[in-house]
């Protein structure tokens, strides 16, 4: 068919090509959550990150806990900063949701909250398992919600 270097050099582009496609379907396509706790997870914002001096590497913040999900029945509102999850120390939401995306239904995962909201910051554990699905007509993601 084609012979030399511009063989060579298009069997190379058209590698290249179908290889940068198959990574930007897989950042784009994440699977859906397997498991379900019903929490919004944003990164820190600076007054929350002031508020938590005792986090030296980040948190993220818990920015919204919905009705009836296993968060809201564990009592974690929003406002409160996840300081690990299952003894990994969280640095972003990203890292949060990641760690999060893995659980099934029916396991359980380990939160450690501070609540900024109060005077004193102590942190609180928290064990929380996994529901197998969210209320209907709720769509969810596990992606962490844009912040300006």
């Amino acid at each position: 068919m084609f012979r030399g270097w511009y063989g060579i050099f298009l069997s190379i582009a058209i590698a290249l090509a179908l290889f940068a496609g198959a990574v930007l379907y897989a950042v784009h396509h994440r699977p859906e959550p397997a498991g379900f706790l019903g929490l919004e997870i944003a990164n820190l914002t600076p007054a929350a990150s002031a508020r938590t001096p005792m986090l030296e590497r980040g948190g993220a913040l818990i920015s919204d806990v919905l009705a009836d999900s296993p968060a809201a029945k564990a009592d974690i509102r929003p406002g409160e900063v996840v300081g690990a999850i299952d003894g990994v120390a969280i640095t972003s939401a990203r890292q949060a949701s990641d760690l999060v995306r893995r659980g099934r239904a029916g396991e359980q995962i380990i939160l450690t909250l501070y609540d900024i909201t109060k005077g004193e910051v102590r942190p609180r554990t928290v064990t929380l398992i996994f529901d197998s699905m969210p209320p209907p007509g709720k769509k969810l993601s596990v992606e962490p919600p844009r912040t300006l």
